[in-house]
């Protein structure tokens, strides 16, 4: 049995991420450049897109870019078509796009089909166009949801949130059951509030000065056992673990990474 650092090890694998353009999307897309992967970064951010990928080369790292919006089903089929193309499998898919809704229960139609949307159709667009490339990976093939700790503990800032969520990691869960005779894993990874430049957006605050949102960020933090937020390099280093053979025989597992705050 190869040694586990050994085991650590991404080299070879072609690994799609979605909204990789910032925040942990982006430290996943590097941190699995720099384990060994041909990272396929998907983003709608163009401008910020090409620049992941261009971190990646100059890092000596391998990558592509593809900006696609996840809400536009026909621009979905368009990516897994050019990705047939140019590759003969896929052996990760971390789908790792998603929002938080409005805050409350004031919300019209629209925005909770947008927010369902994003959160919870989108992953499954994006799973049912990876399949047949991953069905053909001989490498542990795997399947990586970020939903997050709104999935299990209630969150009166968004309901939607909450409730998305937790149909990502009951949809994972099933899929992780589905496939699993295939040879194919799927996991969820589960953050706590992590310092991106989405943050403000769970608060719908009204910029990062905004005095109720940073009260409310204290008071978040104080309720954190380790006393700070995540980092995203601290959720991409479990992504990756998802992603590699140190992971074989882990699948349908909610990995919860929240500083200690569920622990209560």
């Amino acid at each position: 049995m190869p040694a586990p650092r050994s085991m650590l090890t991404l080299e070879g694998r072609i690994a799609i991420i979605t909204a990789a353009a910032s925040g942990i999307g982006r430290a996943s897309a590097e941190a699995f450049a720099a384990y060994g992967a041909h990272v396929i970064v998907v983003d709608i951010d163009g401008p910020r897109t090409a620049e992941v990928v261009e971190a990646i080369h100059a890092g000596g790292g391998s990558a592509e870019g593809h900006v696609v919006d996840l809400l536009d089903q026909d621009a979905v089929d368009g990516l897994f078509s050019a990705l047939a193309s140019a590759h003969d499998r896929v052996d990760v898919l971390f789908n790792h796009a998603g929002a938080p809704g409005p805050k409350g229960f004031e919300l019209t139609h629209e925005q909770w089909l947008r927010c369902v949307r994003l959160n919870l159709w989108a992953p499954t667009a994006m799973t049912q166009g990876a399949l047949p490339l991953l069905r053909r990976s001989d490498r542990s093939p795997s399947i990586i949801y970020t939903a997050s700790t709104a999935a299990v503990i209630a969150s009166p800032n968004s309901p939607t949130d909450s409730a998305s969520k937790a149909g990502v990691l009951m949809f994972a869960k099933s899929v992780a059951v589905a496939l699993a005779p295939e040879g194919i894993r799927a996991n969820v990874l589960m953050p706590g509030l992590v310092e991106t430049p989405m943050l403000p957006t769970f608060f719908s605050a009204r910029s990062e000065e905004d005095p109720e949102y940073l009260e409310a960020l204290a008071r978040y933090q104080g309720m954190v056992p380790m006393g700070r937020l995540g980092r995203p390099p601290e959720l991409a280093a479990v992504a990756a673990f998802l992603a590699s053979d140190a992971a074989p025989y882990m699948t349908g597992a909610a990995i919860t990474v929240d500083g200690g705050l569920s622990a209560f």
